[in-house]
């Protein structure tokens, strides 16, 4: 049975978060030097952050950059990668083009007033190889030129994953995750549903794209239509920056939001510890999507 812990946390005391702090510090210590670039921190970030240049073969541009982490989520984040202003047009295209990334997504920050593009990576198993990093990072910053087009960024891997993945393989490891999966054959999909409460009913989707991906999408089973578009997608904008992992975009057909998340098959496998992980991340997020939907019915 899978377990997913959505209750109140009590307010961690100074020594843990000074602990915390610690170990953060010495993660992106470690994930700096794998990558081997110049950085520094950055202590008046909350939480703190590494700050690093990025030089692109494709765009020939060097970028700003940064990374975080939470322990359980590794973020970079590629800075100002765009030009011009937030209009509603614009917004509600990158939110589109989000809908179909779900590795990295864009986002429009309103404290420093241009679009940035973050990407996370999975920490549960320690921190990835450089490998996986520097396809992260690159996929981030080449991605600005698609992006700067309107157009969804493609994941091109540097090596392959030991053994390809089938929707058969990800159908028996929802099994023995404690899960009832089912098969969605005319959607070449396998969907789950996650009940914890009237309130917190979540179907997930999940399904292999021709990128050699997996792709997992949450969205609520009954679901508040939500009709205000300007307002939802300048608000998702705040939502985006603030995730380590994943995208929320708005689906316009069903008036709701959807979580998203796209992970290269090639970085990890899909195993019980890395679903839950998962499950865990797009309750989080979906269940803070839910407080806030009331502002726009």
């Amino acid at each position: 049975m899978l377990v997913i812990d959505h209750g109140r946390r009590k307010e961690a005391t100074q020594v843990e978060r000074d602990t915390l702090d610690k170990q953060r510090l010495l993660i992106l210590r470690d994930v700096m030097t794998l990558i081997d670039v110049d950085w520094a921190f950055d202590h008046a970030a909350e939480p703190v952050h590494t700050l690093f240049e990025w030089t692109a073969t494709e765009p020939s541009r060097t970028f700003r950059c940064n990374a975080t982490t939470n322990l359980y989520s590794l973020r970079f984040t590629v800075q100002a990668c765009l030009q011009g202003e937030p209009t509603s047009q614009r917004l509600g295209s990158l939110d589109e083009l989000n809908a179909k990334w779900g590795i990295g997504r864009v986002y429009y920050d309103s404290e420093q007033q241009h679009f940035d593009i973050s990407g996370g990576l999975f920490l549960g198993t320690g921190i990835p190889a450089p490998v996986i990093l520097r396809d992260l990072l690159r996929h981030l910053v080449e991605g600005t030129t698609q992006v700067q087009k309107m157009k969804v960024p493609r994941f091109n891997v540097t090596h392959e994953p030991e053994k390809p993945a089938t929707l058969q393989n990800i159908f028996d490891v929802l099994v023995k995750t404690g899960l009832q999966p089912q098969h969605r054959p005319q959607r070449n999909r396998v969907g789950v549903r996650i009940a914890l409460s009237a309130n917190q009913d979540f179907v997930f989707e999940f399904e292999l794209d021709d990128s050699n991906c997996l792709r997992v999408g949450v969205l609520e089973n009954n679901p508040v239509a939500l009709v205000n578009d300007d307002s939802v997608i300048e608000y998702l904008q705040n939502v985006n920056r603030g995730l380590d992992f994943g995208t929320v975009y708005f689906d316009r057909a069903n008036g709701r939001f959807v979580f998203l998340m796209a992970i290269p098959l090639a970085w990890f496998p899909i195993d019980s510890q890395i679903i839950r992980w998962l499950m865990q991340q797009s309750v989080s997020v979906m269940t803070k999507l839910q407080l806030d939907v009331e502002r726009f019915v």
